[in-house]
């Protein structure tokens, strides 16, 4: 951060012994309460997300409203999350991801007891996705400006890289839950199990402390103050370029999950099981890739990094969309995953690092938006590989990421040298 966290940080003044090094940042109690809050939160989103995937499917059997469902989910994260930055830029963060929680919560509440009733249609599923869509947005965009204030500067890397390692665990255990509770108690009750987890996440983030407060300018509109951001974002380069980097990545590298059904099914020939393999392996990559970005801490170089994960992420694209073979898909998608988290942890991370604490809301809301084009570019994404098959889609993908990240490695020394 270009300004300093909290005076009110818990630290015992001492350094950590080296095998608690990767947890550097959990030693501040605030950013524990946070950090363990998040993980009710994103184990719910995963099994929710499960749920209603699979109850669309069973209820329609219609491939094209399960992804409307999945679109209505992305969607308000393209509308909102600016508003919601600003707001965070003047109000306490605190009150507004605990908002996000109770709203979460009573949507699932609300679901469940639809399906439990029997009166459930499909587009009460389509109207939730939308709805929870919202309060996520609230929670993801609100998020990424608050834990930045609950640790301190040299920290900053490690908090990013322990926050984005449970969504990825998350993302392994959570949907494989949720299908074994799918099973054994049924898809109503899961809803109530979900929303469960939310009001405890409430209850966690309660005890967080209040956030820091940049009031707006008296008389001036939201919409003014989200203004200001895109004028403050175009004025500094680095934010341009990392801002850059994240929508790159989303148009070319997202979609790659999406279409992976269709690589599986059409080309290694593995079914259900071996995809649902590959997910797990990916995330393993995943994991992998925040637990060494958690070990290097205040690490010196992380536009190098940056870019590095980028290229090991296209890479892994390119190459996995040419494998035939079983085995070495399996060890390539372990590429993929190490390279998507570790690219957007370090990203996030620079971001945070390099916008002043009174602009971060809005700055963070930019990226956020990167996170709702993922729906979007799935779409046309979907129509290039009916077109020309997924293979080649996803591999002129990976193709097109890889050539940017070497393209900044080059020709970007701002990026490149960014500490």
């Amino acid at each position: 951060m270009k300004e300093t966290g909290q005076a009110s940080l818990e630290l015992n003044g001492t350094a950590p012994p080296a095998f608690l090094k990767p947890f550097d940042s959990l030693r501040v109690r605030a950013f524990r309460i946070f950090w363990i809050g998040m993980w009710m939160t994103w184990f719910g989103l995963s099994m929710q997300t499960v749920a209603r995937g699979w109850y669309m499917y069973k209820l329609t059997g219609s491939p094209l409203l399960l992804g409307a469902a999945a679109a209505a989910s992305g969607v308000p994260m393209l509308v909102i999350s600016p508003i919601v930055g600003t707001l965070a830029d003047r109000i306490d963060k605190r009150t507004l991801l605990l908002i996000g929680q109770v709203g979460a919560g009573l949507c699932a509440i609300v679901i469940a007891f639809v399906i439990f009733s029997g009166l459930i249609q499909w587009w009460h599923l389509i109207a939730y996705a939308l709805v929870q869509g919202s309060f996520m947005a609230v929670i993801f965009t609100t998020r990424g400006a608050y834990f930045p204030e609950l640790v301190k500067p040299h920290q900053l890397l490690n908090a990013g890289a322990l926050t984005n390692g449970e969504m990825h665990v998350t993302q392994i255990v959570g949907p494989a839950t949720a299908g074994l509770l799918i099973a054994a108690i049924g898809v109503d009750k899961v809803y109530f199990l979900v929303s469960g987890m939310y009001f405890v996440a409430f209850l966690i983030l309660l005890r967080l402390p209040k956030s820091g407060i940049t009031p707006g300018a008296r008389g001036r509109s939201i919409f003014k103050e989200m203004g200001d951001a895109l004028r403050y974002v175009k004025r500094d380069v680095v934010l341009v370029l990392l801002l850059v980097m994240a929508f790159v990545a989303v148009i070319f590298g997202m979609p790659f999950q999406t279409l992976l059904p269709i690589i599986t099914e059409d080309i290694l020939k593995v079914g259900p099981q071996g995809l649902g393999l590959l997910l797990s392996m990916a995330g393993i990559g995943a994991v992998a890739a925040v637990a060494l970005i958690a070990i290097l801490g205040d690490y010196r170089h992380k536009g190098m990094l940056l870019l590095a994960f980028a290229i090991v992420w296209g890479v892994g694209i390119l190459a996995f969309n040419l494998s035939t073979s079983w085995k070495l898909s399996l060890g390539l998608i372990i590429l993929v995953g190490l390279g998507q988290a570790g690219r957007m942890t370090v990203n996030m991370t620079l971001l945070q690092a390099n916008v002043e604490r009174h602009m971060l809301g809005r700055v963070m809301s930019l990226w956020s938006i990167s996170f709702g084009l993922q729906t979007v570019t799935a779409l046309p994404m979907g129509a290039i590989a009916g077109w020309i098959g997924a293979p080649v889609t996803m591999a002129i993908a990976g193709g097109a990421l890889l050539c940017y990240a070497l393209v900044a490695l080059v020709f970007q020394p701002s990026l490149r040298r960014l500490p």
